[in-house]
Order: C-alpha cells, then sequence, then structure tokens
C-alpha cells in the first residue's frame, strides 16, 4: 500500500504511491502537513509546501491552505454538495462547526468515527459514524509492503490529495514513530496509507466517494479553522467486552502481538475517559504509552 510530545515518523514525499496510484505532484493544492525529518535518512528535502508543527496554525497558513484546496474543482464541487449537511451533523452532536476534529477507525466492525472538539469543555463528542466499504488482510498491524493489511496505531493526516485516482484521499502518517521501532525503516514497511474513496483497498481505509466528501471537505475545514494535525487512531476493534476477548482468542498466545494490542487498548480507554486526545509516548519496543 501506495513523543511526551507525540511522535512523528520520517515522511518521504517522493515515489511511486501503489495505494490507489495517488502521487501527488508538485502543485500546491496537495498540501503535506507535520514533522518531515528528511536528513536522517539521507534523502533531498521534500518538494511540497509543508505545514510547521505548530500547535495551531496562522491565519496566514489557513488562507494558504484553504485557497489551494478550493482551487480544486473536486474540493470546490464537494464542498458546495456536503457542507450544509456536514454543518448539521456537528450541530445534532452540540458540537460548533467548524472544529477540531479526530478520527477513529475500528477494523473489525468496519466503521470510521468523526469526533468534534467541544471548545466550551476540552472535551470531543462524537459526531458521526461512516461505514469502511472494504478491509483487506486480516487482524493485526501492518509490517511490510505488499502484507494488505491496514495499519494500527495512532497516527495523523499527513497529506490532502485533491486529484486521486479515487477521487479525494487524505494520507495516514503510517509508518509512525511506533511503527518504525517495532520494524526497519525501508521499502519492505510499505507506506502511503490513504483514507479514499472508490470503496476498494489492499491495505487503505477505504470508503465510498460520497462520504469521503464528506469526510474530506470536514477536515480541510478544520484545518482552515487552524487545527494543525488532525488525529486517527486505527484499532482492530472495540477494544472492550467481547470484541477484546475476541482479540486475545485471535493472539493464539503470541505475546508480542498482544502486548501490542495493550498498548493500544491503553490509549482507547484514556479516550473513552477523558474524550481528549492523549499524549503518547513510544518505548524502546515500539509500544504506546500513555500519560494522564
Amino acid at each position: 500500500m501506495r513523543g511526551s510530545a507525540i511522535l512523528h515518523c520520517t515522511l518521504i514525499a517522493v515515489g511511486v504511491v501503489p495505494c490507489a496510484a495517488q502521487a501527488p505532484s508538485a502543485s500546491p493544492a496537495y498540501a503535506l502537513v507535520g514533522g518531515v525529518k528528511v536528513s536522517s535518512v539521507g534523502v533531498s528535502a521534500s518538494p511540497f509546501t509543508l505545514v510547521s508543527e505548530a500547535a495551531r496554525l496562522s491565519p496566514a497558513q489557513r488562507r494558504a491552505f484553504r485557497t489551494a484546496q478550493l482551487s480544486e474543482e473536486r474540493v470546490r464541487a464537494a464542498s458546495e454538495r456536503v457542507g450544509s449537511s456536514i454543518a448539521a451533523h456537528f450541530e445534532r452532536a452540540g458540537v460548533p462547526y467548524p472544529t477540531d476534529v479526530l478520527f477513529r477507525v475500528f477494523k473489525s466492525e468496519r466503521v470510521f468515527q468523526v469526533w468534534g472538539l467541544d471548545p466550551s469543555t476540552g472535551r470531543y463528542v462524537l459526531v458521526r459514524d461512516y461505514p469502511v466499504c472494504a478491509v483487506s488482510g486480516h487482524l493485526g498491524p501492518k509490517t511490510r509492503r505488499g502484507d494488505l493489511q491496514m495499519p494500527e496505531g495512532f497516527y495523523s493526516i499527513d497529506l490532502f490529495n485533491p486529484r486521486s485516482r479515487f477521487h479525494l484521499s487524505m494520507r495516514v502518517n503510517y509508518p509512525n514513530a511506533a511503527d518504525l521501532a517495532r520494524g526497519q525503516f525501508d521499502d519492505r514497511m510499505g507506506g502511503d496509507i490513504y483514507v479514499h474513496g472508490g470503496c476498494a483497498t489492499v491495505g487503505c481505509v477505504p470508503v465510498t466517494d460520497d462520504v469521503i466528501e464528506e469526510l474530506y471537505v470536514l477536515a480541510v475545514d478544520a484545518r482552515s479553522n487552524g487545527q494543525a494535525s488532525i488525529p486517527i487512531h486505527i484499532f482492530p476493534s472495540r477494544m472492550e467486552g467481547s470484541p477484546m476477548r475476541d482479540l486475545w482468542e485471535e493472539a493464539g498466545g503470541d505475546w508480542s502481538m498482544w502486548r501490542f494490542w495493550l498498548s493500544l487498548k491503553a490509549g482507547y480507554d484514556h479516550f473513552q475517559t477523558h474524550r481528549q486526545e492523549p499524549v503518547i509516548t513510544i518505548d524502546g519496543d515500539g509500544f504506546y504509552r500513555f500519560e494522564g
């Protein structure tokens, strides 16, 4: 498929995109976001426009991002089609719009959740569940190129692609620091995992074209409102009750897999309790730890 501060992986904005052939051109409409550390892998700096990892985007950054996105016909048309319905979803949830958003994905249940931040409480509120329309591979994290796996872990959206072969797409920053600690940064780990339309996958997060229009537009509106990083948490399943017991059976005595899933559960439980984005650190073995 193609940390106490949150740790970010190395991102390389070059090469072929096997997942939906979505490789970006140098157009400013392709918004590359998040931390980029190219020196550590000995490649030249990305040719794409970078947005610094500030807590909030500056007014100039917001305007530049929104102008570039709305200059794209697909984005502009999608915004006109679904803008009012998105605002209605947030209104029904009791959350102002636009606001910061957080995504959660549950592979087994094929559910993609959108949560919106209530600025009056500082807590996220569930806005809507959307269907994930296809899943490849099996439960467990992605570890290599071509394994058909959707990643599992705590990620962020690091690129917006308004010209995807699968309508619209947003890239997940796999491999992140936890993936790298458990593996090795080279071509064998794969990459270019997208949330995209078209309802087909070999390891991405596929939704229908109608759904990707809503997800893409609300993410664009969140960044245009100042959100610098949009989290996306990907779980094998809901991590409580019978789904958790099913994961124990799925692990089949593989302690490393079970330990990894327990580290995901700690972040899942933190969010369930506090409805706030957890502060994430990563230990030397690539397992997540959470503060607060």
